[in-house]
């Protein structure tokens, strides 16, 4: 049978009843000992109460047994008072009809306060047959709920940054104090933090998305990656939504997939002592052109061959190398390597590491197979590394903006200035990095997967570990 529509009457405000007034936003914060239906069970209340409420936000942690989670819940509608007909009570909402009226909804609409005090009541019970879990609540007006659409706003206007702060094993509370009194005295103001680490882990690593007043600039990219320095942890930082767009991943050779200058690999395997190495380095200190043609010298009249088999023994990839390629290629990147140092060198590490694109000098051969001490133009330099970035681009159809350069020697710069984003490894002969978007300070490539917002559990779950 049909029943009799629940009618809103609108009533007079009664003093102390702010709750059931106009439009509200709902915040209500949990802790307690996890368990496996806490979530469910707070979700079944808001669900009960039907589309008088909207949850605009949701987010929780859990740290060793211990649970928070935060919900915001619009509560829709002005105060009013609803009849069927025959009794009427005060209650928030449009016209239902009475046989559509769950149990809960007639409990709702029973409550002297509306759905506002229908809510709280609930949730505590529900807190209370839980056991073990603490409540809070705050609740705001429409002025003060609008707050999330300006940091909308925000977003699309290009003001939301996202940091990453790696540490092995952990991020000093120190560089916390460091860091948030930078954020503030730069009008950073964070949005939230997200842990990408897992709890017990070897690292840990955090995401934080916040609002800037303005552009980052030099000062503080320098005072930032400079504390990262101090306090060994390895930051990157991004426009909010960009690294989303990226599809390729250049990287340097010397220093950054090796854990060692590539064409002085090739030296070795030909038989040069360090001492040697070690004087033209200084001879050259100025001028790396000259150095790379001098140190291409030292491999005339030696087999390719011969030296190709010596090298292979030799080549010792820097930690994470591997499994940050692995990650990588199965997240759909193109990668590739761009190096001052040997070509064939290069080749060898993108055999090894499934790489896309290899390229580096050329080294002259004669007809016995012999080098003959000569590199093959164009050489490539600093210069000429930026220059192929941009042919990769064009190349594969990107913008230098979907692309991350790795690497940090002084032959990278340009390099690592063209990339959409820029990661400095820590080498030998490190340049400043105040114009980069991160550092890494710890000698594993692993940290760029963290730095591009990886958690790791995907990375697990990408190389079977």
């Amino acid at each position: 049978m049909q029943g009799a529509p629940l009618t809103p009457v609108k009533r007079a405000s009664e003093p102390g009843d702010a709750l059931s007034t106009g439009e509200r936003l709902l915040v209500v914060t949990l802790h307690g000992i996890a368990t496996p239906n806490l979530v469910s069970s707070f979700m079944a209340v808001l669900a009960e109460a039907g589309q008088w409420v909207e949850l605009c936000d949701i987010s929780s942690f859990t740290v060793e047994d211990r649970f928070t989670m935060t919900l915001a819940v619009r509560i829709k509608g002005a105060g009013a008072e609803v009849h069927d007909g025959s009794s009427s009570a005060r209650f928030n909402g449009p016209v239902v009809d009475a046989s559509e009226a769950t149990p809960a909804v007639r409990r709702r609409a029973e409550h002297h306060r509306g759905i506002e005090g229908y809510l709280l009541r609930e949730l505590l019970l529900t807190a209370h047959e839980l056991g073990g879990i603490e409540i809070d609540f705050e609740v705001l007006d429409g002025a003060e709920s609008s707050v999330s659409a300006s940091i909308a706003d925000t977003e699309l206007d290009g003001r939301a940054y996202t940091f990453t702060f790696l540490g092995t094993p952990r991020i000093p509370a120190a560089f916390f104090a460091a860091a948030a009194r930078l954020f503030a005295e730069s009008s950073i103001n964070i949005n939230s933090i997200q842990r990408l680490s897992e709890p017990g882990g070897s690292a840990m690593c955090l995401q934080i998305s916040a609002n800037v007043a303005a552009p980052l600039g030099s000062a503080v990219r320098r005072q930032l990656l400079q504390l990262g320095k101090q306090h060994l942890v390895d930051i990157a930082f991004e426009r909010s939504g960009s690294l989303r767009t990226k599809r390729m991943v250049v990287f340097d050779l010397s220093w950054t997939l090796l854990q060692a200058d590539a064409c002085e690999v090739l030296i070795a395997a030909a038989g040069a002592d360090s001492a040697t190495l070690a004087d033209l380095r200084r001879r050259h200190a100025s001028d790396a052109d000259a150095l790379l043609r001098a140190r291409a010298q030292l491999l005339r009249g030696h087999s390719v061959a011969d030296i190709v088999r010596r090298t292979r023994s030799l080549v010792e990839y820097t930690h994470g190398a591997r499994s940050v390629c692995q990650v990588l290629k199965r997240l759909g990147y193109r990668l590739a390597v761009l190096s001052s140092g040997p070509a064939l060198m290069a080749e060898i590490a993108k055999e090894d590491l499934g790489l896309d694109f290899a390229v580096g000098n050329r080294l002259a051969v004669d007809a016995s197979g012999a080098f003959t001490g000569e590199i093959l133009e164009p050489l490539v330099n600093g210069d000429r590394k930026g220059e192929l970035l941009v042919m990769l681009c064009m190349q594969e159809h990107l913008d230098r903006e979907q692309v991350i350069a790795v690497g940090d020697g002084p032959v990278s710069a340009r390099m690592l200035e063209l990339a959409g984003l820029s990661i400095a490894f820590e080498q030998p002969e490190a340049r400043d990095a105040a114009d980069t978007d991160g550092k890494i300070q710890s000698k594993s490539l692993a940290s760029i997967l963290f730095l591009l917002g990886i958690s790791e559990r995907d990375m697990r779950s990408f190389t079977g570990g």
